[in-house]
């Protein structure tokens, strides 16, 4: 997750569609070709790393009041598990430095959308946060 759009220029090879994307309402996570060496240790030996902007208050709080320009962050949910929501469970997961709690109930738990750009095209990987439940259509 990194502060702002200058911070994720400096970790990622960005085009003009992927800053659109970060920038804009929906707050995706963008699969983008990583710049900064350090990223290779974060991406399990994938030349992309996901990368987002800070887009909850309590993300806009933690920058604002650290010297941080980027964190490797994770929301812990593991393929084919129940999504992490509750304090006490993500307290308890393991392979984490820190937790960042908060005093909001989750009422609706979902993912962040994730997207990758191809030839210029946008391709959805993950469907949620800042697409859903917007609708979409399909060709009958």
């Amino acid at each position: 997750m990194a502060k702002n759009i200058e911070t994720a220029k400096k970790l990622a090879y960005l085009s003009k569609k992927e800053i659109e994307i970060l920038n804009s309402h929906i707050k995706p996570i963008v699969l983008a070709k990583y710049k900064d060496e350090r990223l290779k240790f974060v991406n399990l030996k994938s030349p992309f790393v996901g990368l987002m902007l800070a887009y909850a208050p309590i993300h806009l709080l933690l920058f604002n009041f650290s010297n941080l320009e980027c964190i490797v962050a994770t929301s812990a949910n593991l393929s084919e598990f129940s999504l992490i929501y509750k304090d006490r469970d993500a307290v308890n997961f393991d392979g984490v430095d820190f937790v960042l709690l908060n005093n909001r109930k989750i009422i609706r738990p979902i993912e962040d959308s994730i997207v990758h750009f191809s030839l210029n095209k946008q391709i959805i990987f993950r469907y949620a946060r800042g697409y859903a439940p917007s609708p979409f259509y399909l060709k009958a």
